[in-house]
């Protein structure tokens, strides 16, 4: 047993999958009941674990760009009011495979669940209550430094809204600043040199400069990743050779991932927003994608200028 105790240990990458794991167990914990019936406070763990894994990568300067994943990811955690969801957990098994492929196996690698059992096994928390989390949180989502902006851009909205989404997008350009014209369905002849595409069903629930450039991308659950997120800003030359957001970006650098980014998604049908995607409102996220069947549950959590009401 110590010799395999001795591989497990003797990289960075071993270590760091070991709290990667851990993570993806106490968070799991978390969610299992929501929380309700829990004796232990899990978050403090998963932080824990999180900023261990983050320290164990950084040792390693070829694995720089997995760092700036899990560092987006644990901001994003922090963001939440540190509760963990279901795409913050696909994200770190993503992040676990990540550290798989970066150096050769040199052996055997145990499953995901042998890790969490073996985590649960070796560790004890102490007994606590879960404090409700509740009242307004030190953190703000703001965007990553440095981004190129458009001082001056045209708007086009793709198709696929119903009235009442099209007219709340329209309220949500007028926040905007930077705005030249807004089109709809097509590019005329005529435009700014670039323009912040619309997909439908996507928003942008903060003021901001509407020609602010930031490749955000969102992992599909079959497999790669979708440009179609976020209004997203492209040449205007290229959009008429290539009216595709999939196929414009194909070739982008996957730098911000959507559940790393200030993002929220209302994907799955529901009845109500749940307090972690309430805090990521309350905490100032800039943009939202949602299916046509939430939307009414969106329009009313915002105000008349399609932002968070609180």
């Amino acid at each position: 047993m110590g010799d395999l105790k001795d591989n497990l240990e003797k990289t960075c990458e071993d270590r760091a999958r070991r709290h990667l794991a851990n993570a993806i167990a106490y968070s799991k914990e978390l969610l299992s009941d929501e929380g309700a019936e829990l004796a232990v406070d899990y978050r403090s763990d998963i932080l824990g674990e999180l900023c261990s894994a983050e320290h164990q990568l950084s040792l390693d300067k070829s694995l720089s760009s997995i760092v700036e994943l899990l560092k987006g990811l644990r901001i994003s955690f922090e963001l939440n009011e540190y509760v963990p969801d279901h795409d913050m957990i696909s994200e770190l098994r993503r992040l676990w495979g990540l550290t798989l492929q970066a150096v050769p196996a040199t052996t055997p690698v145990k499953s995901v669940a042998a890790m969490i059992k073996q985590a649960k096994q070796t560790y004890k928390a102490p007994p606590a209550q879960i404090t409700p989390i509740t009242g307004p949180s030190a953190f703000k989502q703001k965007l990553p430094e440095g981004l190129t902006v458009v001082p001056s851009i045209d708007v086009l909205i793709l198709p696929g809204n119903n009235e009442s989404e099209l007219s709340g997008i329209h309220r949500m350009i007028n926040n905007l600043s930077g705005v030249n014209q807004v089109f709809e369905g097509s590019l005329p002849t005529v435009t700014t040199e670039d323009v912040l595409v619309w997909p439908p069903h996507t928003g942008i629930i903060r003021s901001m400069a509407a020609g602010t450039k930031y490749p955000v991308y969102r992992s599909r659950a079959e497999g790669g990743v979708s440009w179609s997120s976020k209004p997203q800003v492209v040449n205007a030359a290229t959009w008429r050779q290539i009216p595709d957001l999939e196929k414009i970006f194909a070739k982008e650098d996957l730098k911000w991932g959507f559940n790393t980014s200030p993002c929220v998604e209302l994907i799955n049908r529901t009845n109500k927003i749940c307090c972690g995607t309430k805090a990521r409102f309350r905490h100032g996220a800039f943009f939202v994608i949602w299916s046509e069947m939430n939307w009414e549950l969106l329009r009313a959590a915002l105000n008349d200028n399609m932002e968070w009401k609180e």
